[in-house]
């Protein structure tokens, strides 16, 4: 008796959607159940990082809340404020390049450089860092900054 009353009341949690699992874990390109009980496509919009992996250009406001990896041989151009939320990173692999520039915001963010990265500041941009963590270059990091500042919070 005990069993068959878990069972169900498992069954209605899922079926109320409140125990967050898709139903089909096995398959990672499958995420949460549409209300008719079908699996949905995972969208970028569903993942934890989004991978920049070509050259891409950001030039509106944005909030962002997910992890930013700019991958090898890939060039992520900011060229607007962008606000990073819930603790998120930048981080810029070897062969990657983040360039911040035409007056560009970025803020409350932190960023993670690995050796052979590039980060080019220039045209008045700005990165303010989240209180608590610093901007470390190791050796073999490429970072030019021209006409741009890296400030520790908004209140400096």
């Amino acid at each position: 008796m005990k069993t068959k009353l878990f069972f169900l009341s498992a069954l209605l949690l899922a079926m109320l959607g409140v125990c967050g699992c898709d139903g089909d874990d096995s398959d990672p390109d499958k995420g949460p159940m549409d209300a008719y009980g079908y699996l949905r496509d995972l969208s970028e919009e569903d993942a934890d990082t989004i991978f920049i992996t070509n050259t891409e250009y950001e030039m509106i406001p944005r909030h962002c809340r997910k992890y930013v990896v700019v991958t090898n041989g890939a060039t992520w151009n900011i060229e607007n404020d962008f606000y990073f939320h819930n603790g998120v990173k930048i981080i810029v692999q070897n062969g990657g390049t983040l360039t911040v520039a035409n007056h560009a915001h970025l803020i409350d963010v932190e960023m993670i450089l690995e050796p052979g990265s590039n980060l080019s500041l220039g045209g008045g941009a700005v990165v303010y860092l989240r209180e608590g963590t610093d901007l470390y270059t190791p050796i073999g990091t490429i970072l030019n900054v021209n006409n741009a500042e890296i400030l520790h919070n908004l209140s400096q």
